[in-house]
């Protein structure tokens, strides 16, 4: 198994015990014996194997895997393993690429100037495995709560992790996808603040693929939310189990259906809306989140 780490921290032991144990490829690691090439005979995109001056062909085929893996669940790239023809491929031996240092160096910039949104994890390093520049790439990029991400080279541009094997996505692939991500993209702990004109109070809440989880010191809060680009839904019930059963909007009750309608900052730290009981007349009230933690994906 691959050990989670930045790519800076690898050492050449670790790449000959991915050898040693024949590692497979997966939805999160891919191996490259080379720099990737098309065939000599095709001008446009010739350029010599294990070269840093490689071609746009070069560039997009290791693009596209970081791509997919921030598309996916993240992953690794290493660049100067050669596999087995599998299924899946393993990996079998070091294949030392030139230059490894300035590759890493060019691939920095590319991510930079070819994915669309900007990566926002991506580390690379290498790791020099004799005086004469040669070495293997070290490339990782996490599982993304900005994508889609599209890799702006090349038509359509959209890809996924499949197994070991890096797919192209439809426009409706990735379409569902960046509404699953703008949803994900609220997931963590938030803290609340409650206010009327007369009372203010505070409390936890958690987004979680579409449900809403919380609490305070005397109630506690279950239900589900939607989010449609910067706005958020949510439909809750809100439970006494401790103590005071005087809710936040002045009466008491031991179950208090409510609806909440929020506007999402664009730095997603941030959301304003206001809350409302269902079934009974009350004030609205005025709620005010702050997210804490981000989850750990």
């Amino acid at each position: 198994m691959i050990p989670p780490k930045h790519p800076s921290q690898f050492t050449i032991e670790d790449i000959n015990r991915l050898i040693a144990d024949a590692e497979p490829e997966s939805d999160r690691l891919e191996f490259k014996r080379a720099l990737p090439v098309r065939s000599s005979g095709d001008k446009e995109f010739s350029a010599k194997p294990n070269s840093a001056e490689y071609s746009n062909y070069t560039r997009d085929s290791i693009l596209r895997e970081l791509v997919a893996f921030a598309n996916t669940n993240g992953g690794y790239l290493i660049i100067g393993i050669s596999e087995n023809a599998g299924p899946p491929p393993r990996a079998a031996a070091l294949t030392p690429i030139p230059d490894c240092e300035a590759v890493v160096s060019k691939l920095h910039q590319q991510v930079i100037d070819c994915v669309d949104p900007p990566l926002p994890d991506f580390a690379a390093a290498a790791i020099p495995t004799d005086n004469e520049h040669r070495g293997i790439v070290i490339l990782s990029v996490g599982r993304s709560r900005r994508g889609p991400h599209q890799l702006k080279t090349l038509p359509g541009g959209f890809f996924r992790r499949v197994g070991s094997i890096s797919c192209a996505m439809t426009v409706s692939d990735a379409q569902a996808m960046a509404v699953r991500r703008h949803r994900e993209s609220i997931e963590g702990l938030w803290t609340a603040d409650f206010r009327t004109t007369n009372s203010r109070n505070g409390g936890i809440v958690v987004f979680d693929g579409g449900w809403l989880y919380g609490g305070d010191s005397c109630f506690f809060y279950a239900g589900q939310y939607a989010v449609q680009e910067d706005v958020i839904n949510a439909e809750f019930n809100i439970i006494h189990y401790f103590g005071n059963d005087d809710t936040a909007f002045g009466d008491k009750a031991k179950v208090a259906p409510v609806t909440f309608t929020g506007i999402i900052a664009p730095d997603l730290s941030r959301i304003s809306g206001t809350m409302q009981r269902l079934h009974v007349s009350a004030p609205r009230l005025d709620v005010n989140l702050l997210k804490r933690v981000n989850p750990p994906y």
